[in-house]
């Protein structure tokens, strides 16, 4: 049940996510097929990134949100590159906590 969609210029593969609700619905996991990003780079999704530094330091985790352009290190430069590990959303950006009221909680308000 793989599919693929394009954001901007990166294409997505739809997987089921590792959290996956099991109430009423259930949520999937976008995952960015290009397998790094530089620093200039643009990000599409929001979520936790592990950056690889040339040699100076060891991996290390970032949270980027989306529409963020990625920085260069102020040590190695260029030679860091940022995978994706996670995708989060952004809470004023996610459609349950930030969308209108539905019909039924705006009726009992």
């Amino acid at each position: 049940m793989n599919r693929t969609a394009q954001i901007g210029s990166f294409y997505l593969r739809i997987l089921p996510g590792p959290f996956m609700d099991v109430g009423k619905r259930s949520k999937r996991q976008l995952f960015a097929v290009k397998k790094s990003l530089s620093p200039g780079d643009q990000v599409a999704l929001s979520g936790v990134y592990r950056v690889v530094h040339a040699e100076h330091r060891h991996d290390h985790f970032v949270i980027v949100l989306a529409g963020d352009v990625l920085p260069a290190c102020r040590v190695c430069a260029g030679k860091v590159t940022f995978h994706i590990e996670q995708t989060l959303d952004y809470a004023p950006h996610d459609w349950d906590l930030a969308g209108p009221l539905s019909n039924s909680k705006a009726a009992s308000e």
